[in-house]
């Protein structure tokens, strides 16, 4: 089950100078990442709030299939395979 909340941020260094005052570490390094989302001409995965996504992040490859999304307060809530 995956849990996701997007928090929009005005400005990204004050985010970062925060972070390294609470000592936090990067855990992966930057990397360029592809994303290909997956669907019929009818668009049936879409039109059903599923998604299969395959995403490159540097040398790893990934497939993901995510079902329905539930909103609780702010976070969003699936399935994902």
């Amino acid at each position: 089950m995956e849990h996701e909340i997007k928090i929009a941020v005005a400005e990204l260094g004050v985010v970062r100078t925060r972070l390294e005052a609470s000592r936090a570490t990067l855990v992966h390094p930057s990397a360029v990442e592809r994303n290909w989302v997956l669907d019929d001409e009818a668009g049936t995965r879409a039109a059903a709030g599923e998604l299969l996504r395959v995403r490159r992040y540097g040398e790893r490859s990934t497939m993901t299939f995510k079902g329905r999304a539930a909103f609780a307060d702010g976070v969003k809530s699936r399935a994902e395979i």
